[in-house]
């Protein structure tokens, strides 16, 4: 058997591919996430802007796939889902 050649005419190894980053079993939240969850609390962006801290127009930025949530997002979107539209309203007030 012939060992690889280098040099020109030499074949490059393939570049190595990152793994996917972990998500500690969370789907990633994405634009698609944002939106669902806007929607199905009934909100607009800058209501959940208000609950998570952030202006609407951030929450619209998100939904576009402009930019990206921070990590801490997916978790509290999913606290906010928990709650009665009363408690919603609560912290709205």
């Amino acid at each position: 058997a012939r060992s690889a050649r280098s040099g020109p005419g030499a074949v490059a190894a393939a570049p190595a591919i990152a793994p996917p980053a972990p998500t500690n079993g969370r789907a990633p939240c994405g634009p698609d996430r944002v939106r669902s969850t806007r929607d199905q609390l009934g909100l607009s962006q800058g209501d959940l802007g208000k609950l998570l801290g952030v202006t609407g127009v951030t929450i619209g930025r998100w939904e576009r796939g402009v930019t990206s949530p921070p990590d801490d997002v997916g978790p509290r979107l999913e606290e906010l889902c928990g709650l009665s539209a009363r408690d919603l309203r609560a912290r709205l007030a």
